[in-house]
């Protein structure tokens, strides 16, 4: 007989299996266009550089100069090893080795459904909502959910998340911004607060209608201003509830309504540089662990305030660590005069001497996330 947790996860599982076909349709008409705009960017840097591209077919390119060459395929490029890839990935280790270096992170618990008691003692004990998130595998944000004030909806989160991996974690969430932090060989190169998605109200249609309104455009223009659908889910809902709202409420005209806390299925309107506000103790630290890491390219997501100050002083926290960064987050931006050229800067590092020399046999890794 299944237990009561195999139960919920059993159903729950089908209930988003047959709800997600619909995103899954929306999905795909985005990566298409997602692929490409990777495939113009490199273009369009290759030309910039004074490389040449020849497409090999599936979205295949070589990029080569003065007699180097590398690989790419569409945000794939060809730096980091699948080791660095999976821990990296792996939250509850991320979390270990930001506290051997003692690093700022949240308070947090490691479960699974059967064992969520350690969710809710700690649920008890804090006085900060929390967040509930899958331990590895929840990419774009899929299956976190913020906000939790209630062991109810930490139990429904849980459920959720379960379904992108069976191992999950509770941890305290902290107010304040959500930034990215780009380095390449321990570099700092560029640095972008990320605000959470939203959408404008025309007095006629509900959120529920907009936010389909604005996935349409990311799937039709042949210019998107983001490259990761808008989905609801139970963030979404949880998000607009705090606000007083529902995917029903009607919006005036020029109201912008944000429509979840998690930033990852936001648009270049929400994205704004500021790598002229780190402060250099927040760039060294995350230095610290990229190098412990190994990671060549590393995008270190930070929740704070500010970024001007030590985390220490503001209360911030060093969330993730990425082997895999978007590097869309620093082409899609409200100000675009301010945006670092990465793709320039990333093909003249891999077809670079030094590079060649030092990554005689590299991997392709994914830049999508």
């Amino acid at each position: 007989m299944m237990s009561y947790f195999a139960k919920s996860r059993f159903y729950l599982e089908r209930i988003y299996r047959f709800l997600s076909i619909r995103n899954r349709r929306i999905e795909q008409q985005v990566r298409k266009k997602r692929n490409a705009l990777y495939g113009k960017w490199w273009h369009s840097a290759a030309e910039k550089i004074g490389a040449k591209v020849t497409p090999l077919g599936y979205g295949f390119l070589k990029v080569e100069k003065n007699d180097l060459h590398t690989f790419i395929n569409h945000s794939l490029v060809m730096l980091d090893s699948r080791i660095q890839l999976a821990m990296a990935g792996n939250k509850p280790l991320v979390y270990s080795i930001l506290k051997q270096h003692s690093l700022a992170t949240s308070q947090y618990v490691e479960f699974e459904l059967a064992n969520i008691d350690k969710a809710i003692d700690l649920f008890k004990q804090i006085e900060n909502p929390l967040v509930v998130k899958p331990a590895y595998g929840g990419a774009a944000g899929k299956g976190v959910t913020t906000g939790i004030v209630s062991e109810k909806s930490l139990r429904k989160a849980s459920r959720l998340a379960s379904t992108y991996c069976r191992q999950l974690i509770a941890e305290e969430q902290v107010s304040g911004h959500s930034y990215r932090l780009l380095f390449l060989e321990g570099e700092f190169i560029d640095a972008v607060r990320r605000d959470p998605p939203s959408v404008v109200g025309d007095g006629i249609h509900n959120l529920k209608e907009l936010i389909d309104i604005e996935n349409r455009k990311r799937a039709s223009e042949n210019q998107p201003k983001a490259v990761n659908p808008l989905f609801v889910d139970l963030e979404c809902k949880q998000w607009l509830k705090e606000q007083g709202l529902n995917l029903n409420h009607i919006p005036a005209t020029g109201s912008k309504v944000e429509v979840k806390r998690v930033v990852n299925q936001n648009n270049s309107d929400d994205n704004h540089v500021v790598r002229d506000e780190v402060c250099d103790e927040i760039i060294k630290q995350c230095q610290k662990v990229i190098s412990y890491m190994g990671i060549a390219l590393a995008g270190v997501d930070i929740i704070a305030e500010r970024l001007d100050i030590p985390l220490k002083e503001s209360g911030g926290i060093i969330n993730e660590i990425n082997t895999t960064p978007g590097l869309h987050h620093h082409v899609l931006v409200s100000n675009e005069k301010d945006a670092f050229p990465i793709f320039e800067h990333l093909l003249e590092y891999l077809l670079s001497t030094n590079f060649h020399k030092n990554y005689s046999c590299p991997l392709e890794k994914d830049t999508s996330l």
